[in-house]
Protein backbone atom coordinates (compact mmCIF):
# COMPACT_ATOMS: atom_id res chain seq x y z
CA UNK A 1 0.00 0.00 0.00
CA UNK A 2 2.86 2.50 0.77
CA UNK A 3 4.73 1.96 -2.28
CA UNK A 4 1.08 2.17 -4.64
CA UNK A 5 1.14 5.53 -2.82
CA UNK A 6 4.17 6.54 -3.20
CA UNK A 7 4.61 5.72 -7.09
CA UNK A 8 0.31 7.86 -7.15
CA UNK A 9 2.56 10.97 -5.60
CA UNK A 10 5.86 10.47 -7.96
CA UNK A 11 2.52 10.33 -11.31
CA UNK A 12 0.87 13.56 -9.98
CA UNK A 13 4.26 15.50 -9.00
CA UNK A 14 4.87 14.48 -12.66
CA UNK A 15 1.81 15.54 -13.83
CA UNK A 16 1.76 19.12 -12.67
CA UNK A 17 5.11 19.62 -13.86
CA UNK A 18 4.04 18.38 -17.50
CA UNK A 19 1.21 21.16 -17.15
CA UNK A 20 3.07 24.30 -16.04
CA UNK A 21 5.86 23.45 -18.92
CA UNK A 22 2.24 23.17 -21.45
CA UNK A 23 0.76 26.34 -19.55
CA UNK A 24 4.51 28.34 -19.70
CA UNK A 25 5.18 27.23 -23.89
CA UNK A 26 1.95 28.65 -24.39
CA UNK A 27 2.15 31.88 -23.07
CA UNK A 28 5.28 32.13 -24.99
CA UNK A 29 3.70 30.82 -28.03
CA UNK A 30 0.31 33.61 -27.72
CA UNK A 31 0.08 36.04 -30.45
CA UNK A 32 2.15 39.62 -29.82
CA UNK A 33 -1.45 40.92 -31.46
CA UNK A 34 -3.33 39.84 -28.12
CA UNK A 35 -0.99 41.60 -25.40
CA UNK A 36 -1.00 44.76 -27.56
CA UNK A 37 -4.69 44.11 -27.66
CA UNK A 38 -4.78 43.98 -23.99
CA UNK A 39 -2.50 46.81 -23.52
CA UNK A 40 -5.14 48.83 -25.55
CA UNK A 41 -7.92 48.04 -23.50
CA UNK A 42 -5.81 48.65 -20.24
CA UNK A 43 -3.36 51.35 -21.03
CA UNK A 44 -0.78 52.59 -18.41
CA UNK A 45 -0.97 50.88 -15.56
CA UNK A 46 -2.39 47.49 -16.38
CA UNK A 47 0.79 46.77 -17.23
CA UNK A 48 1.47 46.38 -13.44
CA UNK A 49 -1.54 44.56 -12.72
CA UNK A 50 -0.05 41.78 -15.09
CA UNK A 51 2.71 40.84 -13.45
CA UNK A 52 0.07 41.39 -9.60
CA UNK A 53 -1.73 38.49 -11.80
CA UNK A 54 1.66 36.33 -12.01
CA UNK A 55 2.66 36.96 -8.09
CA UNK A 56 -0.90 35.27 -7.56
CA UNK A 57 -0.46 32.20 -9.61
CA UNK A 58 3.29 31.71 -8.47
CA UNK A 59 1.63 31.89 -5.07
CA UNK A 60 -1.13 29.30 -5.39
CA UNK A 61 0.64 27.32 -7.44
CA UNK A 62 4.46 27.76 -7.20
CA UNK A 63 5.57 26.34 -10.26
CA UNK A 64 9.09 27.85 -11.94
CA UNK A 65 7.71 28.32 -15.41
CA UNK A 66 4.94 30.40 -14.57
CA UNK A 67 7.29 32.43 -12.64
CA UNK A 68 9.09 32.68 -15.85
CA UNK A 69 5.93 32.63 -18.52
CA UNK A 70 4.40 36.00 -16.26
CA UNK A 71 8.09 37.63 -16.66
CA UNK A 72 7.98 37.27 -20.53
CA UNK A 73 4.01 38.25 -20.55
CA UNK A 74 5.29 41.62 -18.75
CA UNK A 75 8.06 42.11 -20.65
CA UNK A 76 6.26 41.99 -23.96
CA UNK A 77 3.38 44.09 -22.23
CA UNK A 78 6.44 46.67 -21.22
CA UNK A 79 8.17 46.85 -24.75
CA UNK A 80 4.25 46.43 -26.83
CA UNK A 81 3.91 50.71 -27.36
CA UNK A 82 0.83 51.66 -25.39
CA UNK A 83 -2.25 52.97 -27.04
CA UNK A 84 -3.73 55.97 -24.84
CA UNK A 85 -7.41 56.32 -24.50
CA UNK A 86 -8.56 58.77 -26.96
CA UNK A 87 -9.42 62.18 -25.56
CA UNK A 88 -13.21 63.45 -25.41
CA UNK A 89 -12.19 65.73 -28.32
CA UNK A 90 -10.82 62.74 -30.43
CA UNK A 91 -14.24 60.88 -29.55
CA UNK A 92 -15.92 63.57 -30.82
CA UNK A 93 -14.51 62.98 -34.78
CA UNK A 94 -16.24 59.68 -34.37
CA UNK A 95 -19.71 61.07 -33.76
CA UNK A 96 -21.86 62.56 -36.45
CA UNK A 97 -21.09 66.34 -37.24
CA UNK A 98 -24.11 68.33 -35.55
CA UNK A 99 -23.57 72.07 -37.07
CA UNK A 100 -25.84 73.37 -34.76
CA UNK A 101 -23.83 72.67 -31.68
CA UNK A 102 -21.15 74.79 -33.73
CA UNK A 103 -23.66 77.65 -33.98
CA UNK A 104 -24.59 77.46 -30.29
CA UNK A 105 -21.16 77.66 -29.28
CA UNK A 106 -20.25 80.60 -31.58
CA UNK A 107 -23.24 82.42 -30.32
CA UNK A 108 -22.61 81.95 -26.79
CA UNK A 109 -18.97 83.44 -27.35
CA UNK A 110 -19.69 86.31 -29.02
CA UNK A 111 -23.41 86.99 -27.87
CA UNK A 112 -23.22 86.16 -24.28
CA UNK A 113 -25.81 88.25 -22.83
CA UNK A 114 -29.72 88.12 -22.77
CA UNK A 115 -32.01 90.80 -23.11
CA UNK A 116 -35.71 91.46 -23.06
CA UNK A 117 -37.52 94.17 -24.31
CA UNK A 118 -39.60 96.20 -21.83
CA UNK A 119 -41.09 99.00 -23.80
CA UNK A 120 -44.14 98.70 -26.72
CA UNK A 121 -41.64 100.00 -29.46
CA UNK A 122 -37.73 99.20 -27.96
CA UNK A 123 -35.56 101.06 -30.40
CA UNK A 124 -32.31 99.45 -32.23
CA UNK A 125 -29.92 101.80 -33.56
CA UNK A 126 -27.23 101.79 -35.93
CA UNK A 127 -24.41 102.73 -34.05
CA UNK A 128 -24.06 103.49 -30.04
CA UNK A 129 -25.70 106.75 -30.07
CA UNK A 130 -28.67 107.62 -30.26
CA UNK A 131 -27.99 110.21 -32.88
CA UNK A 132 -27.38 107.30 -35.55
CA UNK A 133 -30.11 106.00 -37.84
CA UNK A 134 -32.95 103.82 -35.94
CA UNK A 135 -32.59 100.32 -38.00
CA UNK A 136 -35.49 98.34 -36.43
CA UNK A 137 -37.43 97.82 -33.07
CA UNK A 138 -38.41 95.12 -30.77
CA UNK A 139 -41.92 94.43 -28.93
CA UNK A 140 -42.32 94.46 -25.52
CA UNK A 141 -41.09 90.54 -24.42
CA UNK A 142 -39.18 90.41 -27.13
CA UNK A 143 -35.88 88.55 -26.32
CA UNK A 144 -32.64 89.09 -27.90
CA UNK A 145 -28.61 88.40 -27.53
CA UNK A 146 -26.51 90.99 -26.98
CA UNK A 147 -22.35 91.50 -26.52
CA UNK A 148 -20.97 92.97 -23.48
CA UNK A 149 -22.07 97.00 -23.23
CA UNK A 150 -19.93 99.72 -24.34
CA UNK A 151 -20.13 103.16 -23.74
CA UNK A 152 -21.92 106.27 -26.09
CA UNK A 153 -23.64 108.68 -26.67
CA UNK A 154 -27.48 109.63 -25.13
CA UNK A 155 -26.88 106.01 -22.81
CA UNK A 156 -26.38 106.34 -19.48
CA UNK A 157 -25.51 102.92 -18.87
CA UNK A 158 -24.09 100.69 -21.76
CA UNK A 159 -25.03 100.16 -25.37
CA UNK A 160 -25.10 96.88 -26.44
CA UNK A 161 -24.72 95.44 -29.77
CA UNK A 162 -26.97 92.55 -30.47
CA UNK A 163 -27.56 89.64 -32.73
CA UNK A 164 -29.06 90.50 -36.21
CA UNK A 165 -27.29 93.99 -36.21
CA UNK A 166 -27.68 97.25 -34.12
CA UNK A 167 -27.27 98.40 -30.86
CA UNK A 168 -29.38 99.25 -27.99
CA UNK A 169 -29.12 100.90 -24.76
CA UNK A 170 -29.88 99.03 -21.56
CA UNK A 171 -32.53 100.77 -19.46
CA UNK A 172 -33.86 102.25 -22.68
CA UNK A 173 -36.58 99.52 -23.24
CA UNK A 174 -34.46 96.89 -22.63
CA UNK A 175 -33.05 95.12 -19.65
CA UNK A 176 -30.04 92.38 -19.93
CA UNK A 177 -28.47 89.43 -17.47
CA UNK A 178 -26.26 86.30 -17.51
CA UNK A 179 -29.79 83.94 -18.05
CA UNK A 180 -32.59 84.14 -20.28
CA UNK A 181 -34.95 87.21 -19.36
CA UNK A 182 -38.37 87.57 -19.35
CA UNK A 183 -41.50 90.62 -18.91
CA UNK A 184 -43.78 89.24 -17.04
CA UNK A 185 -46.63 91.76 -18.25
CA UNK A 186 -45.72 90.88 -21.93
CA UNK A 187 -48.40 89.23 -24.19
CA UNK A 188 -47.19 86.03 -25.88
CA UNK A 189 -45.04 86.72 -28.61
CA UNK A 190 -46.09 87.20 -32.58
CA UNK A 191 -46.49 83.67 -34.54
CA UNK A 192 -44.26 85.00 -36.76
CA UNK A 193 -45.18 81.60 -39.05
CA UNK A 194 -48.68 81.76 -39.25
CA UNK A 195 -50.43 83.99 -41.44
CA UNK A 196 -52.14 85.74 -39.02
CA UNK A 197 -49.69 86.35 -36.03
CA UNK A 198 -52.48 86.88 -33.40
CA UNK A 199 -55.98 86.05 -32.78
CA UNK A 200 -58.40 88.93 -33.47
CA UNK A 201 -61.70 89.97 -32.82
CA UNK A 202 -64.31 92.10 -33.93
CA UNK A 203 -66.48 94.97 -32.05
CA UNK A 204 -69.72 94.61 -32.16
CA UNK A 205 -71.37 97.03 -29.68
CA UNK A 206 -71.65 100.63 -29.76
CA UNK A 207 -69.03 103.02 -27.72
CA UNK A 208 -67.58 99.71 -26.05
CA UNK A 209 -64.95 100.76 -23.57
CA UNK A 210 -61.59 99.97 -23.37
CA UNK A 211 -59.83 99.96 -20.13
CA UNK A 212 -56.02 100.31 -19.10
CA UNK A 213 -56.10 97.70 -16.79
CA UNK A 214 -59.09 94.89 -15.32
CA UNK A 215 -61.51 96.93 -14.01
CA UNK A 216 -63.58 95.86 -10.71
CA UNK A 217 -67.29 95.46 -10.84
CA UNK A 218 -67.37 98.73 -8.81
CA UNK A 219 -64.55 100.61 -11.27
CA UNK A 220 -66.58 99.16 -13.86
CA UNK A 221 -70.27 100.75 -13.00
CA UNK A 222 -68.67 103.96 -12.05
CA UNK A 223 -66.80 104.38 -15.56
CA UNK A 224 -69.76 103.56 -17.13
CA UNK A 225 -71.81 106.28 -15.07
CA UNK A 226 -69.04 108.87 -16.32
CA UNK A 227 -69.57 108.05 -19.75
CA UNK A 228 -73.08 108.50 -19.79
CA UNK A 229 -72.49 111.92 -18.16
CA UNK A 230 -70.08 112.75 -20.68
CA UNK A 231 -71.96 112.17 -23.36
CA UNK A 232 -75.16 114.04 -22.53
CA UNK A 233 -72.25 117.05 -21.90
CA UNK A 234 -70.27 116.39 -25.38
CA UNK A 235 -72.59 115.34 -27.73
CA UNK A 236 -70.80 113.99 -31.14
CA UNK A 237 -72.57 115.59 -34.19
CA UNK A 238 -73.65 113.11 -36.84
CA UNK A 239 -71.21 113.58 -39.72
CA UNK A 240 -73.69 114.10 -42.08
CA UNK A 241 -74.83 117.29 -40.34
CA UNK A 242 -71.37 119.48 -40.03
CA UNK A 243 -67.91 118.91 -41.64
CA UNK A 244 -65.48 116.10 -41.23
CA UNK A 245 -63.13 118.31 -39.48
CA UNK A 246 -65.83 119.72 -36.90
CA UNK A 247 -67.05 116.09 -36.04
CA UNK A 248 -62.89 115.37 -35.56
CA UNK A 249 -62.97 118.22 -33.07
CA UNK A 250 -66.00 117.07 -31.09
CA UNK A 251 -64.75 113.57 -31.26
CA UNK A 252 -61.19 114.27 -29.62
CA UNK A 253 -63.06 116.40 -27.19
CA UNK A 254 -65.04 113.20 -25.81
CA UNK A 255 -61.74 111.78 -25.85
CA UNK A 256 -60.49 113.68 -23.41
CA UNK A 257 -63.44 113.86 -21.27
CA UNK A 258 -63.45 109.55 -20.95
CA UNK A 259 -62.94 108.54 -17.20
CA UNK A 260 -59.02 107.71 -15.96
CA UNK A 261 -59.61 103.97 -16.50
CA UNK A 262 -60.78 104.22 -20.03
CA UNK A 263 -58.68 103.89 -22.51
CA UNK A 264 -61.12 104.66 -25.93
CA UNK A 265 -64.60 104.15 -26.66
CA UNK A 266 -64.64 101.39 -30.01
CA UNK A 267 -67.38 101.40 -32.43
CA UNK A 268 -69.01 98.54 -34.38
CA UNK A 269 -66.15 97.36 -36.55
CA UNK A 270 -62.98 98.32 -34.89
CA UNK A 271 -61.07 95.30 -34.18
CA UNK A 272 -58.51 93.98 -31.10
CA UNK A 273 -55.78 91.68 -31.50
CA UNK A 274 -56.65 89.35 -28.48
CA UNK A 275 -54.08 87.88 -25.91
CA UNK A 276 -56.12 86.01 -23.28
CA UNK A 277 -59.14 85.56 -21.69
CA UNK A 278 -59.63 87.13 -18.18
CA UNK A 279 -62.65 86.15 -15.90
CA UNK A 280 -63.26 88.57 -12.93
CA UNK A 281 -66.31 88.84 -10.49
CA UNK A 282 -68.20 86.39 -12.96
CA UNK A 283 -67.43 88.88 -15.94
CA UNK A 284 -65.45 88.13 -18.82
CA UNK A 285 -62.87 90.09 -20.43
CA UNK A 286 -60.49 89.79 -23.54
CA UNK A 287 -56.65 91.24 -22.79
CA UNK A 288 -55.71 92.94 -25.56
CA UNK A 289 -51.96 92.43 -27.26
CA UNK A 290 -51.36 95.69 -25.84
CA UNK A 291 -52.87 95.37 -22.55
CA UNK A 292 -55.98 96.73 -22.46
CA UNK A 293 -59.02 95.23 -21.67
CA UNK A 294 -62.92 94.86 -23.33
CA UNK A 295 -65.99 92.70 -22.18
CA UNK A 296 -65.76 89.70 -24.18
CA UNK A 297 -69.59 89.67 -24.58
CA UNK A 298 -69.12 92.19 -26.68
CA UNK A 299 -66.46 90.44 -28.93
CA UNK A 300 -66.65 88.12 -31.64
CA UNK A 301 -63.56 86.35 -32.96
CA UNK A 302 -62.09 86.46 -36.33
CA UNK A 303 -61.85 83.46 -38.59
CA UNK A 304 -58.89 83.10 -41.09
CA UNK A 305 -59.85 83.66 -45.16
CA UNK A 306 -58.45 80.66 -46.77
CA UNK A 307 -57.80 82.83 -50.00
CA UNK A 308 -54.35 83.13 -51.30
CA UNK A 309 -53.08 83.84 -54.86
CA UNK A 310 -50.75 81.62 -56.62
CA UNK A 311 -47.05 80.91 -56.73
CA UNK A 312 -45.75 80.71 -60.25
CA UNK A 313 -43.35 77.61 -61.23
CA UNK A 314 -40.35 78.18 -63.30
CA UNK A 315 -41.23 78.78 -66.79
CA UNK A 316 -44.74 80.03 -66.46
CA UNK A 317 -46.07 82.17 -69.24
CA UNK A 318 -48.52 85.10 -68.93
CA UNK A 319 -51.44 86.06 -69.18
CA UNK A 320 -53.24 84.34 -66.00
CA UNK A 321 -56.40 84.68 -64.79
CA UNK A 322 -57.55 85.26 -61.67
CA UNK A 323 -61.26 84.94 -60.65
CA UNK A 324 -62.86 87.72 -59.08
CA UNK A 325 -66.34 86.80 -59.50
CA UNK A 326 -67.11 83.85 -57.42
CA UNK A 327 -70.15 81.27 -58.24
CA UNK A 328 -70.14 82.19 -62.43
CA UNK A 329 -70.22 78.98 -64.01
CA UNK A 330 -66.74 77.84 -65.42
CA UNK A 331 -67.59 76.05 -69.22
CA UNK A 332 -65.35 73.16 -71.80
CA UNK A 333 -66.09 72.31 -75.25
CA UNK A 334 -67.92 69.50 -76.05
CA UNK A 335 -65.36 67.61 -78.10
CA UNK A 336 -67.79 65.85 -80.03
CA UNK A 337 -70.43 68.54 -80.70
CA UNK A 338 -67.72 71.80 -79.76
CA UNK A 339 -70.73 73.13 -77.94
CA UNK A 340 -70.04 74.91 -74.59
CA UNK A 341 -71.55 73.09 -71.52
CA UNK A 342 -71.39 73.86 -67.98
CA UNK A 343 -68.09 72.42 -65.75
CA UNK A 344 -68.33 73.53 -62.44
CA UNK A 345 -68.49 76.72 -60.18
CA UNK A 346 -65.44 79.34 -59.95
CA UNK A 347 -64.15 79.87 -56.93
CA UNK A 348 -62.57 83.33 -55.69
CA UNK A 349 -58.81 83.53 -56.61
CA UNK A 350 -58.69 80.37 -59.01
CA UNK A 351 -56.18 80.81 -60.97
CA UNK A 352 -56.09 80.13 -65.21
CA UNK A 353 -53.49 80.01 -67.64
CA UNK A 354 -54.72 81.40 -70.42
CA UNK A 355 -54.04 81.33 -74.13
CA UNK A 356 -55.22 84.48 -76.31
CA UNK A 357 -57.98 82.68 -77.57
CA UNK A 358 -61.48 84.36 -76.89
CA UNK A 359 -64.78 83.05 -78.15
CA UNK A 360 -68.06 84.99 -77.94
CA UNK A 361 -71.77 82.92 -77.20
CA UNK A 362 -74.31 85.72 -77.38
CA UNK A 363 -73.34 88.42 -75.43
CA UNK A 364 -70.81 87.08 -73.49
CA UNK A 365 -67.11 86.79 -73.89
CA UNK A 366 -65.11 83.47 -73.06
CA UNK A 367 -61.32 83.36 -72.01
CA UNK A 368 -59.79 80.02 -73.32
CA UNK A 369 -57.56 78.59 -70.63
CA UNK A 370 -54.72 76.09 -71.54
CA UNK A 371 -56.26 73.27 -69.96
CA UNK A 372 -59.28 73.80 -71.89
CA UNK A 373 -61.54 75.29 -69.50
CA UNK A 374 -63.67 77.97 -71.02
CA UNK A 375 -63.84 80.81 -68.55
CA UNK A 376 -66.18 84.11 -68.63
CA UNK A 377 -64.46 86.89 -69.27
CA UNK A 378 -66.09 88.98 -66.96
CA UNK A 379 -65.29 86.61 -63.89
CA UNK A 380 -61.64 87.20 -64.55
CA UNK A 381 -59.14 89.91 -63.90
CA UNK A 382 -56.42 89.31 -66.55
CA UNK A 383 -52.49 89.50 -65.38
CA UNK A 384 -50.47 90.38 -68.42
CA UNK A 385 -46.47 91.03 -68.41
CA UNK A 386 -45.42 94.15 -67.26
CA UNK A 387 -41.70 95.34 -68.64
CA UNK A 388 -39.26 96.10 -66.03
CA UNK A 389 -39.07 99.56 -65.75
CA UNK A 390 -35.33 101.11 -66.09
CA UNK A 391 -34.80 102.47 -62.75
CA UNK A 392 -35.57 98.69 -61.56
CA UNK A 393 -31.94 97.21 -61.80
CA UNK A 394 -32.15 93.85 -64.47
CA UNK A 395 -32.12 91.62 -61.29
CA UNK A 396 -33.65 92.96 -58.54
CA UNK A 397 -37.07 91.49 -56.99
CA UNK A 398 -39.80 94.36 -57.68
CA UNK A 399 -43.50 94.43 -57.59
CA UNK A 400 -46.26 95.11 -60.26
CA UNK A 401 -49.56 96.71 -59.22
CA UNK A 402 -52.23 97.42 -61.44
CA UNK A 403 -54.92 99.51 -60.13
CA UNK A 404 -57.84 99.28 -63.53
CA UNK A 405 -56.99 95.10 -62.46
CA UNK A 406 -56.46 95.18 -58.87
CA UNK A 407 -53.91 92.60 -59.73
CA UNK A 408 -50.34 92.19 -58.27
CA UNK A 409 -47.44 90.07 -59.49
CA UNK A 410 -44.05 89.40 -58.10
CA UNK A 411 -41.08 89.48 -60.29
CA UNK A 412 -37.30 88.69 -59.69
CA UNK A 413 -35.85 90.36 -62.61
CA UNK A 414 -37.80 89.93 -65.53
CA UNK A 415 -39.53 87.05 -64.42
CA UNK A 416 -42.83 86.27 -62.20
CA UNK A 417 -42.70 84.25 -59.10
CA UNK A 418 -46.39 85.05 -57.74
CA UNK A 419 -49.36 86.68 -58.78
CA UNK A 420 -52.65 87.42 -56.60
CA UNK A 421 -55.53 90.04 -56.69
CA UNK A 422 -55.33 92.84 -54.15
CA UNK A 423 -58.12 95.87 -52.93
CA UNK A 424 -56.57 99.50 -53.94
CA UNK A 425 -57.86 103.04 -52.59
CA UNK A 426 -61.34 104.07 -53.07
CA UNK A 427 -62.06 107.65 -55.36
CA UNK A 428 -61.80 109.29 -52.57
CA UNK A 429 -58.55 107.84 -51.30
CA UNK A 430 -56.72 107.19 -54.53
CA UNK A 431 -53.42 104.61 -53.79
CA UNK A 432 -50.77 107.06 -54.99
CA UNK A 433 -48.96 105.77 -58.80
CA UNK A 434 -44.95 105.41 -59.08
CA UNK A 435 -42.19 103.81 -58.45
CA UNK A 436 -41.65 103.38 -54.79
CA UNK A 437 -39.17 101.38 -52.88
CA UNK A 438 -40.32 99.55 -49.14
CA UNK A 439 -39.44 101.99 -46.44
CA UNK A 440 -40.42 99.87 -43.44
CA UNK A 441 -41.74 96.59 -43.04
CA UNK A 442 -44.07 95.58 -39.59
CA UNK A 443 -45.05 92.24 -38.38
CA UNK A 444 -48.35 94.25 -36.92
CA UNK A 445 -49.09 97.82 -36.36
CA UNK A 446 -52.01 99.38 -35.38
CA UNK A 447 -54.01 101.73 -38.12
CA UNK A 448 -57.19 103.80 -37.53
CA UNK A 449 -58.88 107.39 -38.60
CA UNK A 450 -61.53 109.26 -39.94
CA UNK A 451 -62.81 110.09 -36.08
CA UNK A 452 -65.96 111.66 -35.69
CA UNK A 453 -67.55 110.00 -39.31
CA UNK A 454 -69.09 107.30 -40.64
CA UNK A 455 -66.06 105.78 -42.47
CA UNK A 456 -63.76 105.78 -38.97
CA UNK A 457 -61.86 102.77 -38.40
CA UNK A 458 -59.69 101.24 -35.48
CA UNK A 459 -57.89 97.90 -36.62
CA UNK A 460 -55.33 96.82 -34.07
CA UNK A 461 -51.76 94.97 -35.36
CA UNK A 462 -52.80 95.15 -38.64
CA UNK A 463 -50.41 92.15 -39.64
CA UNK A 464 -47.18 91.54 -42.16
CA UNK A 465 -47.21 95.74 -42.89
CA UNK A 466 -44.82 97.37 -45.49
CA UNK A 467 -44.64 100.66 -46.19
CA UNK A 468 -43.66 102.00 -49.05
CA UNK A 469 -45.38 106.35 -49.48
CA UNK A 470 -45.74 107.79 -46.60
CA UNK A 471 -48.60 106.37 -44.32
CA UNK A 472 -49.41 103.83 -47.77
CA UNK A 473 -48.36 100.56 -47.25
CA UNK A 474 -48.93 96.87 -48.24
CA UNK A 475 -50.68 94.61 -46.27
CA UNK A 476 -53.05 91.67 -44.88
CA UNK A 477 -56.57 92.49 -44.61
CA UNK A 478 -58.23 89.97 -42.39
CA UNK A 479 -61.61 91.78 -42.43
CA UNK A 480 -62.78 91.40 -45.54
CA UNK A 481 -62.52 89.31 -49.40
CA UNK A 482 -63.19 91.43 -51.66
CA UNK A 483 -60.16 91.27 -53.27
CA UNK A 484 -59.99 92.30 -57.37
CA UNK A 485 -62.16 95.48 -56.02
CA UNK A 486 -61.41 99.11 -55.13
CA UNK A 487 -62.11 99.26 -51.11
CA UNK A 488 -59.23 100.85 -48.79
CA UNK A 489 -58.23 104.24 -47.36
CA UNK A 490 -55.37 104.67 -49.80
CA UNK A 491 -53.51 101.07 -49.06
CA UNK A 492 -53.07 97.97 -50.96
CA UNK A 493 -55.32 95.26 -49.28
CA UNK A 494 -53.95 91.96 -49.84
CA UNK A 495 -54.91 88.66 -48.56
CA UNK A 496 -53.45 87.62 -45.20
CA UNK A 497 -51.12 83.94 -47.01
CA UNK A 498 -50.11 86.68 -49.59
CA UNK A 499 -48.99 89.34 -47.37
CA UNK A 500 -47.31 86.94 -45.44
CA UNK A 501 -45.69 85.69 -48.68
CA UNK A 502 -44.71 89.21 -49.79
CA UNK A 503 -43.17 90.50 -46.08
CA UNK A 504 -41.10 87.02 -46.27
CA UNK A 505 -40.07 87.48 -49.82
CA UNK A 506 -39.40 91.41 -50.05
CA UNK A 507 -36.68 93.78 -48.57
CA UNK A 508 -35.42 94.83 -45.83
CA UNK A 509 -35.04 91.41 -44.38
CA UNK A 510 -36.59 91.26 -40.76
CA UNK A 511 -33.98 90.03 -38.61
CA UNK A 512 -34.58 87.10 -36.32
CA UNK A 513 -36.79 88.58 -32.87
CA UNK A 514 -37.39 92.28 -34.42
CA UNK A 515 -41.06 93.32 -34.78
CA UNK A 516 -39.90 96.13 -37.26
CA UNK A 517 -37.42 97.06 -39.17
CA UNK A 518 -36.70 100.39 -41.69
CA UNK A 519 -34.99 100.08 -44.72
CA UNK A 520 -31.19 101.40 -44.73
CA UNK A 521 -28.20 101.57 -47.33
CA UNK A 522 -27.21 98.75 -46.35
CA UNK A 523 -30.96 96.86 -46.38
CA UNK A 524 -32.30 98.53 -48.68
CA UNK A 525 -36.37 98.05 -49.57
CA UNK A 526 -37.75 95.86 -52.81
CA UNK A 527 -38.79 98.65 -55.24
CA UNK A 528 -42.93 98.58 -55.68
CA UNK A 529 -44.33 100.02 -59.19
CA UNK A 530 -47.99 100.90 -59.79
CA UNK A 531 -49.54 101.75 -62.65
CA UNK A 532 -52.88 103.07 -63.62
Amino acid sequence: MGRSLRHLCVLAFMFVLACGGLRGEAERMQPQAATLALSARMPGPNAAGLAQRGERVLAADKPVRPVAAAAAAAAAAAAAPVVAAPTPHEASHDLPHDPRLDAERSRERDFPLYGVAFHVQAQVFAEPSDKAEVTGYFRRGGQLRAKAGVRGKGCNTHWHEIEGGGFVCAGRGFMFGSTPQVFADAAAPATVHDDLPYAYSKTLQADAPQYYQLPSRSEETASQAALRASAAQHPVAKPAAVSSEAAKQASEQAAEALPANVRMLMRPGFYVSVDSQEASEGRSFARTVRGAYVRAEGLTPVSISALHGTQLPAGAQLPLGLVYRAGLTRMHRNPMSGALEPAGSLALMQPFALTDEVVSEGARRYRVARDGSVVPEDALRVIEHADRPPFVPPRARWISIQLSTQTLVAYDGKTPVFATLVSTGKEEHPTPTGIFRIQSKHVSTTMDGEAGTDEAYSIEDVPWTMYFSGGVALHAAFWHQRFGRVRSHGCVNLAPADAHWLFDWTTPNLPSGFHGVNATKDNLGTFVVITP
